[in-house]
């Protein structure tokens, strides 16, 4: 069930397909495009059957195929499937503790952070089974005006896959490897699910984690000098969960808003190399500061996060 419930995070995005070589990009570039086209009301998608099956299996294996292969960080306006309601966001990230890792997961690594929060289906607001993410694009380096293309390192994180009624954003935690709760949401993409799964399995050798190796290998000269966390966990700072909006997106409105920033503390645990043989035992590295947030048609539309592909090779 897992299995097929994580497939529908590689289902993400159609769009026209368009083969170029990643150049990477700049902060200042892709948050102003962010900044264009605000809401001027939060919209609700309506998720459902009809919306995948108007699809189609054809353009769905290519929509896979493209989540893992295309690491640009633009797109020309695209659907999302199953996130499709999101809040963009920018900060900073920055590892404070001494750690066994390399690239960004190293003591002293800054780097600025264009995030997604994001739910699942068509829910949006406390009190309805929601399925919270963050996605996250590093770039390597803390200049928000830097003059050339930098290539990013881009990860996952989710609460739970079936969806939890959590109040708050900032009182849940998100991991690249998230559980799965039952219930009459986690049935229906559960159907989702199976209309594509052969498909998908194809995409990914195992979309049931979200491996961490882009952000290991940000800044790392060879692979052989790559480590890298089995897991991440995101939990908001308690200085950030005081504030409740109604809307997850409000949320994060809100606490910048009053507080000038939402934090959330970095956890990381394990080694990729050992993989599931070993156990979680986190510890908190650093934080994420978001201080600007914007809601608009570009951050649901043409932002794109390149999934890390599964990998053996690397440790």
């Amino acid at each position: 069930m897992k299995l097929i419930l994580s497939i529908l995070i590689l289902i993400s995005t159609t769009h026209a397909a368009i083969k170029t070589e990643y150049e990477g990009s700049r902060v200042e570039d892709v948050w102003t495009l962010i900044e264009e086209n605000p809401y001027q009301n939060l919209p609700k998608e309506q998720i459902n059957m009809k919306r995948l099956t108007r699809w189609g299996k054809n353009k769905l294996a290519q929509s896979a195929s493209r989540t893992i292969s295309d690491k640009s960080d633009i797109l020309p306006y695209f659907e999302k499937l199953v996130h499709a309601s999101g809040v963009c966001l920018l900060g900073t990230w920055e590892i404070t503790e001494e750690t066994l890792y390399s690239g960004y997961f190293k003591k002293g690594a800054n780097a600025i952070i264009i995030g997604r929060a994001s739910s699942a289906l068509t829910h949006t607001e406390a009190g309805e089974k929601r399925s919270l993410g963050l996605a996250g694009k590093l770039y390597p380096t803390r200049d928000f005006y830097h003059a050339e293309n930098l290539r990013t390192a881009n990860f996952f994180t989710i609460d739970d896959l079936g969806g939890t009624k959590v109040n708050q954003f900032s009182k849940t935690a998100l991991t690249n490897e998230p559980e799965v709760s039952l219930s009459l949401s986690s049935v229906f993409l559960i159907r989702m699910a199976a209309f594509v799964a052969k498909v998908f399995n194809k995409a990914d050798e195992n979309p049931n984690i979200r491996q961490l190796w882009q952000i290991s290998s940000l800044g790392e000269k060879s692979e052989s000098t790559v480590r890298t966390p089995m897991w991440m966990r995101l939990r908001a700072a308690p200085e950030s969960k005081k504030l409740w909006a109604l809307d997850f997106r409000d949320e994060f409105t809100k606490n910048i808003e009053e507080n000038g920033v939402m934090t959330f503390n970095i956890e990381v645990a394990g080694d990729l190399e050992k993989a599931w043989d070993q156990p979680q035992n986190f510890k908190k590295i650093g934080q994420i500061k978001f201080t600007k947030d914007m809601a608009s048609e570009n951050c649901d539309h043409r932002l794109h996060f390149n999934h890390p592909k599964f990998r053996t090779d690397i440790r």
